[in-house]
């Protein structure tokens, strides 16, 4: 982990996020630090710059992070950083489904589109995420459809419009 925080604290004072983030391409040794960084309850900025470069190693290069899955699963269960848990679901919305701890993911999820005190990026990203769980349980799409009529019924902002209508976009012809 003190590698990863040493990067951190690099980048902070220069910014060259391309450099570093193929350090993690070019070094996968260095994947376990990543991920523990994530994870920890090191004080602010690092879990947060580590889940931001887990989230661009899991975008560009998601069979580095695909072995990761279910810590995944069980991190956005008890994490309560939203930084954190926003770059987490956003990497597990683009990995195939998971039915590990289903109804908890599920509810976890559901929990972050609901409640309006989560940043408008996690809420986003658990829609997205929660496309998976509509293809395998369709009677959800009329729950979640419910959500968010209500949510549109009390305002919402540009970019949760997006992602409400990328979301309907994707489970149409479900």
């Amino acid at each position: 982990m003190n590698t990863i925080c040493e990067l951190i604290d690099l980048y902070r004072k220069k910014p060259a996020f391309q450099e570093q983030f193929t350090l993690f391409v070019e070094r996968s040794e260095w994947i376990p630090d990543l991920w523990e960084t994530v994870k920890s309850n090191l004080p602010h900025p690092y879990p947060e710059y580590a889940a931001w470069w887990w989230l661009h190693l899991g975008l560009k290069h998601p069979e580095k992070v695909i072995d990761y899955q279910l810590r995944m699963l069980d991190l956005m269960l008890v994490n309560e950083n939203q930084s954190v848990l926003r770059s987490v679901v956003r990497v597990l919305s683009t990995l195939p489904y998971s039915d590990y701890k289903e109804s908890e993911c599920l509810e976890r999820l559901l929990y972050f589109v609901e409640k309006e005190e989560n940043k408008v990026a996690l809420q986003v990203y658990a829609l997205y995420t929660l496309v998976g769980y509509v293809q395998l349980y369709p009677e959800l799409k009329s729950e979640i459809e419910t959500l968010l009529e209500f949510k549109e019924e009390v305002g919402l902002q540009p970019a949760m419009k997006v992602g409400i209508r990328n979301f309907r976009k994707a489970i149409k012809k479900i």
